[in-house]
């Protein structure tokens, strides 16, 4: 199985810093100083891969500063934690659990630290193993899986809505990283997927949901196959439509290898078949320029013949 993965992050229209990170193949998060990267593409061959993506919440730029302490945290345990989901003998959701509230609370401390009050961010994870996604959050950025040209959430959110005095309805997270664990054990939301060829997993920053329905997202998956034209696709629909929050978006694609190769085994020899023919062609056509001219020097020859013959024959 071939798993593709495009990951890119924008600022948007409206905030002032872009507060959004994301962990790429082990190895890229976005850097505080960069607020816009471009897209950035991982393929993998009959190997697990592991991505994730954190938003940033809290006053000032502290959930920027969360997200990226988060993000680099888990980029220098990611070895260590990928180890134990790939062992046998481990059980994910148990590894998974354990490892979410140790990040969490490398984080708490991090945040006591600085004298940091309320901060944190959100986390959402997706590895794939043996046609297997297991699909873990905390928080509210969500997690789809596109198939048969259909989207479906496969992610939770943490969240409740509280009536304010003017009426409205507001979000509040009820579990995010960087939640204090005197106060509450975080219990991540796990679920296993399992996988087909021609599935899609998007990740992403509510940046792109709270400007985009799901219906409008399925609709851009529809008319759109690969994943980086993917991704810039639905981050520049969700900036032209206001852009009001940062925008991260991932989109792992599900591809078969059997598939893929009989594909290029079948363009290898329609190729060769074809420089088969063009050596035909050039063959044929020198042949049979060769041949006009043979025969046409002969018909010459055996016709200036004829007409001195008619002639002594005319004159005797």
């Amino acid at each position: 199985m071939e798993i593709k993965s495009s990951v890119c992050s924008k600022i948007g229209k409206v905030r002032a810093t872009n507060q959004d990170n994301y962990l790429h193949n082990g190895i890229k998060i976005r850097d505080l100083n960069n607020e816009d990267t471009g897209i950035v593409t991982c393929k993998k061959n009959n190997e697990s891969i592991l991505e994730f993506i954190f938003d940033g919440m809290g006053g000032e730029n502290f959930g920027g500063e969360s997200s990226y302490f988060l993000a680099n945290e888990v980029k220098n345990t990611y070895k260590n934690f990928l180890y134990e989901l790939e062992d046998d003998n481990s059980d994910n959701i148990t590894v998974i659990n354990q490892y979410i509230n140790d990040i969490n609370l490398s984080l708490v401390k991090n945040n006591h630290k600085k004298g940091v009050g309320i901060s944190g961010t959100t986390l959402s994870g997706v590895y794939i193993i043996n046609g297997v996604a297991t699909v873990f959050n905390v928080g509210d950025s969500p997690v789809f899986i596109y198939r048969e040209n259909r989207l479906e959430k496969i992610s939770k959110d943490h969240v409740q809505f509280i009536k304010m005095d003017d009426g409205f309805d507001r979000k509040t997270l009820i579990q995010y990283m960087g939640l204090d664990i005197d106060d509450i054990k975080l219990s991540p939301y796990i679920k296993n997927v399992d996988l087909k060829k021609g599935d899609k997993i998007l990740m992403c920053s509510d940046g792109l949901t709270d400007m985009l329905t799901e219906e409008e997202i399925c609709k851009i998956f529809f008319s759109e196959n690969k994943g980086d034209k993917l991704v810039k696709k639905l981050i520049d629909t969700s900036i032209k439509k206001g852009g009001k929050d940062n925008i991260t978006v991932n989109v792992i694609e599900i591809e078969d290898n059997d598939v893929e190769s009989n594909y290029s085994v079948l363009k290898k020899i329609l190729v060769l078949l074809f420089v088969v023919f063009v050596i035909v062609t050039v063959i044929f056509y020198k042949y049979y320029v060769w041949h006009s001219i043979v025969v046409n020097w002969g018909l010459n020859v055996v016709m200036e013949n004829l007409d001195l013959l008619c002639l002594e024959y005319a004159n005797y």
